[in-house]
């Protein structure tokens, strides 16, 4: 359907059937194994609060799983986005970010 975090494709014609067909079932799609590509496909085509169940900061820990900077300021973007076409959506961001200790995000891997 798209690809994983450790995966090259991004989300596949049949994977933007199937985004359609759970939006449309009020069904969340979680972001958390998505790779990046795979999850900016999936930002332009959701009409849904976009939706992370865990996660880490990619500037504090450098691992293709973590979100970077560019990916969170994506998900609040596309919730924005969203709103301004429907006046009835909610804006509700989910991000499960897992806490990291100030001076883990200091060391240089």
């Amino acid at each position: 359907l798209g690809g994983g975090a450790f995966g090259k494709k991004g989300l596949s014609t049949i994977g933007k059937k199937v985004v359609s067909e759970l939006e449309k079932n009020d069904i969340i799609i979680d972001t958390a194994h998505m790779n990046r590509k795979t999850f900016y496909n999936f930002c332009k085509i959701t009409t849904k609060p976009i939706f992370n169940s865990h996660t880490n900061l990619y500037d504090c820990k450098k691992h293709k799983r973590n979100l970077n900077s560019k990916q969170i300021k994506n998900i609040t973007t596309t919730a924005l986005q969203n709103k301004s076409q429907n006046a009835d959506f909610k804006i509700s961001v989910g991000l499960g970010v897992i806490s990291i200790p100030f001076d883990f995000c200091k060391k240089s891997w």
